[in-house]
């Protein structure tokens, strides 16, 4: 019967010609899934009822414009009520489940919901979340606007929240490049940008992001930037490192282009210092090396950290 409870004629088949009865799985299915006749049949002809797994499927699943499950477990005072409801139905979008929940029942939410709400995208229950309730949100709300890209949520919950984020939110942004972001979140909080967050800016090759950790935060670049610069084919960050420092004059650059299979960073070599000697010395190739495992150790650490 629990498997059948999506099929009213079949549950009623069921109870008339079988002895086995059903489990609270029967209404927790029905509930779920929005079989308000399979609810009410099941409640007035049989004495099990729902568990939690009911009310938070009915939030789960149910459609904006489709509240009556919910409607009716609160009419008929049935039901395991409790916050993660609302916290559900927020993380999902449904505004309309959310209001009627916070109008007609007090077990409120927690912190999740605003949450929930920010981790899927959703920014109208978000903003309707703070102006209609209490519970507030973590240091997660603005990770996970970040974390989608979405700029506008970042800086509304900047103005109209006090939780801030943590450095999760300053790699993601600046593994991705979204200076815009950075500037946002270095404004007004007080975020320790590190050495990390530049040489991964080297990597990926975010000429923005790299001007404005060495002429705004004031980061030094070290000439080891331009073996990893080299080796990704990032033209545009040999030239700022050429124009600002002049580091890029070291053979190595030329040789790790080659080497790399990079022809633009060969000929932009050439262009700028003439063709270096046919072979790489021991100490260029040592350098060389060391400045990749590096590198490559700090990535790795980057991404297991992040």
């Amino acid at each position: 019967m629990d498997i059948a409870a999506e099929d009213l004629n079949v549950v009623q088949w069921l109870r008339e010609n079988r002895t086995e009865g059903c489990t609270s799985g029967a209404i927790d299915l029905a509930a779920g899934y929005w079989h308000l006749e399979v609810v009410q049949w099941l409640h007035s002809n049989r004495t099990e009822w729902c568990s939690t797994d009911a009310m938070d499927l009915a939030a789960l699943q149910t459609r904006d414009d489709d509240l009556k499950t919910l409607s009716w477990m609160h009419s008929s005072h049935k039901g395991n009520w409790s916050k993660e409801i609302m916290n559900i139905a927020a993380a999902n979008g449904h505004l309309d489940i959310v209001k009627f929940l916070h109008e007609n029942r007090r077990e409120g939410c927690t912190k999740a919901a605003m949450d929930g709400a920010a981790k899927n995208d959703h920014f109208d229950v978000l903003k309707w979340l703070r102006s209609n309730r209490r519970e507030g949100c973590t240091t997660a709300a603005i990770n996970s606007a970040v974390r989608n890209e979405n700029f506008e949520m970042v800086k509304w919950l900047q103005a109209n929240r006090r939780e801030g984020c943590t450095k999760i939110a300053m790699s993601l942004a600046a593994a991705r490049g979204d200076l815009k972001t950075m500037k946002l979140l270095n404004a007004d909080y007080s975020l320790k940008w590190g050495n990390q967050h530049m040489k991964n800016a080297v990597v990926y090759g975010h000429v923005g992001i790299i001007k404005w950790f060495h002429f705004e935060l004031e980061y030094p670049l070290h000439w080891n930037y331009t073996i990893e610069t080299a080796r990704h084919n990032h033209i545009g960050v040999l030239e700022l490192l050429h124009t600002e420092t002049g580091i890029c004059r070291n053979p190595s650059v030329y040789h790790v282009g080659a080497k790399n299979g990079n022809p633009e960073v060969v000929q932009w070599y050439k262009n700028r210092y003439g063709k270096p000697s046919a072979s790489v010395s021991r100490s260029e190739t040592t350098i060389i090396n060391f400045s990749i495992l590096m590198t490559m150790i700090s990535v790795s650490i980057y991404f297991n950290v992040y």
